[in-house]
């Protein structure tokens, strides 16, 4: 018995298209044009819902997406639509199920860490949400998909102690001239930056006279170029130590040079493992240079409202989150510090904190 091929006739808005699919047999073909008819009558767009979902995607991520964001997060995007051509293949619209997703989400993860597991999952929800709204698919298949992940969490330190934050400073100011990224490293640790501020910099963001930081801008290494900050409170001045900003001075004899740091994030990364090293301190990511500032402030009893004014947060709700393990150290030795001011006992014992 040969192939049965069967044509059936949607409308796409004022647009009349046909569809077409070729079976091996009658019954299958007569059962799948059944189906069809059903879903026209439902409202089922047919015509799309024939398209891949990873054709879908980036038509979705073109007309949803691009536009409304930062140029960064534009090339997140452009990177997932590859996620998704690789994950889902040739996979149409009508052919997804929460087992399929389910599947093609758990295949993901087998390789990859829950957290980016999860990235993927909430965007293919966003999607897959239009599609519905739009009657691309014609019932929720996509709510009750799951992030997994085989691979186990990496337990990294965030931020470093005290004692080694004061170690990884000295060094950097030591060896400063030795390596750019030792610089770019030093400001990270002494202002709390995040990474791709402190590559924006350029000559007419420090006052040295009053020995301070406008933080205006962020350098994108993905893209190549200077672009917003990450929220309108990541605009905010500095100030930093003098030492800091004599150092940043005398880099402005470079000629040609526009920013005060040419490098990009790669190989101050790449730096940055080194240095620990070879100081045998724990490490840290660039970004932990930020959570160590931060911390190291709290430590050292400067106030939550401050620090979280320096780094930028909208809220100190958002520091308290971030940093709740330095905040409960602080609370356990003001209790101490509370106890022993009001006993009359000279040799008071310590109290035995909750925190």
């Amino acid at each position: 018995m040969g192939a049965t091929r069967v044509v059936v006739s949607t409308t796409e808005g004022t647009v009349r298209k046909k569809v077409s699919r070729t079976f091996a047999t009658k019954k299958e073909a007569q059962k799948w044009a059944t189906k069809m008819e059903a879903e026209r009558n439902d409202g089922i767009n047919i015509a799309g819902s024939s398209m891949t979902y990873a054709e879908y995607y980036e038509q979705w991520v073109k007309d949803y997406k691009y536009g409304n964001l930062k140029p960064t997060t534009e090339h997140l995007y452009k990177h997932r639509i590859n996620v998704i051509r690789d994950l889902f293949g040739s996979i149409t619209l009508s052919q997804l199920s929460h087992a399929v997703l389910q599947k093609k989400i758990d295949e993901y993860g087998e390789t990859r860490q829950k957290t980016t597991v999860n990235l993927i999952v909430i965007t293919v929800k966003a999607s897959l949400k239009d599609a519905l709204y739009d009657g691309y698919i014609p019932r929720d298949i996509f709510s009750r998909v799951k992030p997994h992940s085989d691979l186990e969490p990496v337990n990294r330190i965030k931020a470093l102690s005290a004692t080694d934050f004061k170690k990884l400073q000295d060094y950097l100011f030591a060896h400063y001239a030795e390596h750019e990224a030792n610089l770019v490293l030093l400001a990270l640790l002494e202002t709390g930056m995040r990474v791709g501020e402190a590559l924006a910099l350029n000559y007419n963001d420090l006052n040295a006279l009053f020995d301070s930081i406008s933080i205006t801008k962020t350098y994108s290494t993905a893209i190549h170029t200077m672009t917003k900050p990450k929220t309108k409170t990541s605009t905010r001045n500095v100030k930093v130590t003098h030492e800091l900003a004599q150092l940043l001075v005398d880099r402005k004899d470079r000629k040609n040079a526009e920013r005060y740091f040419e490098i990009t994030l790669y190989p101050v990364e790449q730096h940055l493992k080194k240095v620990l090293k070879a100081l045998k301190l724990p490490q840290i990511t660039v970004h932990g240079l930020r959570h160590s500032h931060a911390s190291y402030l709290l430590y050292k009893g400067v106030s939550v409202n401050y620090v979280s004014e320096r780094l930028g947060h909208a809220n100190t709700a958002i520091t308290q989150l971030v940093y709740t393990h330095m905040l409960s150290e602080e609370r356990s030795n003001e209790a101490d510090k509370t106890v022993k001011i009001l006993s009359k006992s000279p040799n008071v014992p310590k109290a035995k904190s909750k925190y």
